[in-house]
């Protein structure tokens, strides 16, 4: 009996050994795989600063691109407009076209100025291609054409146009008074 019972421990005492080699052995696959996971980690966050690195400076330059286009659109030298595709309107236009136009920031507001009815019939076919021109890709050709302003008379510009850079299906729109030229191509 005793000499069993001695035997029934040895085997209980093997077992357990075996069973704590199982158990380190386990130990150790997760200990190197945790590292392996520990620097995929580390990798990731170097990855994510210099993402967030070059995003802030990204945002950044956004501003800066975007301060200058203010400044230019709120220049008193072009007509300026921003078109929104997915809008499928004028979504912003400066003073000085308003000026040229002869209307009213509330009146382009409330929806008076409108495209086609200040363009002379003749030049809506240019139009149209200078439009698709746009659309399809990035920028349109400068052409001449006139615009009717509100009090019925004609005055001459040149127009063109180039999708802006960062701001998907949104397009300026130049426009420039060419009257005091072709007035003086016409008295030649």
């Amino acid at each position: 009996r005793r000499l069993a019972a001695e035997e029934a421990a040895r085997a209980e005492a093997e077992r357990q050994r075996a069973e704590l080699r199982h158990l380190t052995e386990q130990l150790q696959d997760q200990a190197v795989e945790l590292e392996q996971q520990m620097e995929e980690a580390q990798s990731l966050t170097e990855e994510l600063e210099v993402t967030n690195e070059s995003l802030a400076g990204s945002e950044a330059d956004a501003r800066e691109a975007l301060a200058r286009f203010e400044g230019i659109f709120n220049s008193r030298v072009l007509g300026l407009t921003v078109y929104d595709a997915a809008l499928g309107r004028t979504v912003a236009i400066n003073d000085h076209l308003l000026d040229l136009l002869g209307y009213t920031r509330q009146e382009f507001e409330a929806g008076w100025l409108d495209w086609p009815s200040v363009t002379p019939p003749e030049y809506h076919e240019a139009e149209a291609h200078a439009f698709r021109q746009l659309l399809e890709g990035g920028k349109s050709e400068p052409f001449e054409k006139e615009y009717v302003r509100k009090d019925g008379t004609r005055v001459a510009v040149a127009v063109s146009g180039a999708a802006i850079p960062g701001l998907p299906g949104q397009y300026a729109v130049f426009v420039e008074d060419i009257t005091a030229r072709t007035d003086a191509q016409q008295r030649r």
